[in-house]
């Protein structure tokens, strides 16, 4: 199981809402564990995936919701497991299977 706090501040990492102490502490955190580093770059390369996929999304017109829930308020990765989803069936879509992991 994944620490979800820790998710949490990855997101926040990269989408820059961490103050310049903040930053820094989980940069350290991150020095100190390769188990953090590897779960890291895992969630590092969804968010670029979902970013990618939301780039070509905008770009062809379709639209995607980027909030999870009815109040208007994000949902820890909720929000990613969607657009995720539309990545996949994007990737799939352009050349099937093969081309997700080719």
């Amino acid at each position: 199981m994944h620490d979800t706090e820790f998710d949490s501040r990855v997101e926040d990492y990269l989408e820059g809402r961490l103050g310049m102490g903040e930053r820094e502490g989980f940069e350290r955190e991150l020095q100190a564990s390769a188990l953090r580093r590897a779960r890291f770059w895992e969630l590092a390369e969804v968010h670029a995936l979902v970013r990618e996929s939301l780039r070509m999304a905008s770009e062809t017109g379709v639209t995607v919701p980027l909030r999870a829930g009815g109040r208007g308020e994000w949902r820890g990765w909720g929000g990613w497991g969607i657009a995720a989803s539309l990545l996949l069936g994007v990737l799939v879509g352009f050349g099937g299977a093969g081309a997700v992991w080719a």
